[in-house]
């Protein structure tokens, strides 16, 4: 039986051998924690076979060391202290929120570029009160300590990177200031968000006077001199569009070009979703959207077993392959995708989640989450080394006491809101 993956501009054919790959893969994905399953030999005609996460080496995959199981298709991530908030990186009080950033060494310290719920809210509030922190640490896993502000409420989804002179670039959604159907929230205390101010601020608001005011579909940048700013505001060039698509994540390509990906959906409140491309010459333009015809998204994202992607987290491997690393809703359940490519413009979509839910512990023990979103990666030495992401407290083993009562994700419950930017560190072979 033949299956088929979408490509930019039409479909391709995926033979026999791939099909079975793929289902032994599923299944094999279903069973052990990431840190104790096989770590390559699966059979392979190409490095497509192992999802570029490894090499195709005499009909067997072996894989980087970032990457494990048969075919190189779960990410290798290393079990955290026990405890359901053992390896939170920020931030460091209990009566905060945040949800994800990136992380940029420099000299020694590490710098977290991260969305925090301003005051004291949980992330239920990040369309009113979510702005750019940064925090430092003398190690990659923190805790991180809270520092200056990149830019206040609204700004959201921090993605930093070092640009061509050596400033840090943070790329973000937001405008600075708050919309009117979405104004600043002012009655948290405990990094939640009270359920009457909830259900007030839903009732006043619609997504498109959010959109207009806020300004979530445009790529922004701000720029420091020093990790710590000053900040300013750099202008972005795009031949094509700039506005439109959100969750900006660029790249530097091996060749010195950029590249980036930010997810496309035809309404504010989600119908069809896709990803947009874009190269340039610099990090600040001229950006040039990849893909023929009249669509605004390069990728579909539709495909299963996920239903839809967002968060995009691009990069070039050493060998030139390209990949995305994102969050999906649907057939994965609610945790990450996998997107590969060997030229930057076929691609093709993971049946397997790269990472889940469930965070392994070195006693033995687990704990399920019910969300995790926003996947960073820092890169130190030429290799992934830890894995940055969203999370909310609550999860299905033991709910804090005064979230026993939550349902459903909890980062969308009023009162149940409360959430972290999560660490755990990936296998780099030492």
């Amino acid at each position: 039986k033949l299956q088929f993956l979408y490509l930019i501009d039409n479909p391709v054919m995926v033979g026999p051998m791939m099909s079975v790959m793929l289902c032994a893969a599923v299944a094999a994905a279903a069973g052990q924690p990431a840190h104790l399953r096989p770590k390559g030999g699966g059979a392979c005609t190409t490095g497509l076979d192992c999802q570029l996460n490894g090499a195709c080496e005499a009909g067997r995959c072996v894989c980087d060391a970032a990457w494990t199981d048969a075919h190189c298709e779960v990410l290798h991530l290393l079990p955290t202290p026990p405890g359901a908030a053992s390896s939170k990186a920020y931030p460091p009080s209990q009566n905060m929120s945040s949800w994800g950033g990136t992380v940029v060494e420099m000299n020694g310290t590490y710098h977290l570029y991260t969305s925090e719920m301003g005051g004291h809210c949980g992330l239920g509030a990040w369309q009113h009160n979510s702005m750019i922190r940064h925090a430092v640490s003398d190690t990659p896993e923190g805790p991180f300590t809270a520092q200056d502000e990149v830019l206040g409420y609204f700004a959201h989804n921090a993605h930093a990177m070092l640009d061509e002179a050596g400033r840090v670039a943070v790329w973000y959604i937001g405008s600075g200031s708050p919309s009117g159907n979405h104004p600043y929230i002012s009655n948290c205390t405990n990094g939640t968000t009270p359920l009457p101010t909830r259900r007030a601020a839903a009732a006043a608001a619609t997504t498109a006077a959010y959109d207009s005011a806020a300004d979530t579909t445009t790529w922004h940048v701000r720029v420091g001199q020093t990790p710590h700013g000053p900040w300013t505001t750099q202008p972005v060039v795009c031949n094509g569009r700039c506005k439109g698509p959100d969750n900006p994540s660029p790249t530097r390509l091996q060749n010195g070009t950029y590249m980036i990906a930010s997810i496309f959906r035809t309404t504010s409140s989600g119908g069809l979703w896709g990803y947009t491309l874009a190269t340039a010459p610099s990090m600040y333009g001229p950006w040039v959207k990849i893909g023929a015809g009249g669509q605004n998204w390069s990728i579909p994202s539709v495909w299963p077993p996920a239903k839809k992607c967002e968060d995009p987290f691009l990069w070039q491997d050493a060998r030139g392959g390209f990949h995305i690393m994102n969050h999906c809703y649907g057939g994965y359940g609610d945790t990450g995708g996998h997107l590969y490519s060997a030229d930057g413009l076929a691609w093709h979509q993971s049946p397997v989640a790269p990472w889940n839910a469930t965070v392994d512990h070195t006693d033995g023990s687990s704990t399920e989450y019910l969300q995790r979103q926003r996947p960073k990666m820092l890169m130190r030495n030429g290799q992934f080394t830890h894995l940055y992401t969203g999370l909310p407290l609550h999860n299905k083993n033991d709910p804090f006491p005064w979230q026993r009562w939550c349902t459903g994700s909890g980062m969308t419950t009023p009162d149940c809101d409360l959430t972290e930017t999560h660490v755990q560190a990936i296998y780099t072979g030492a």
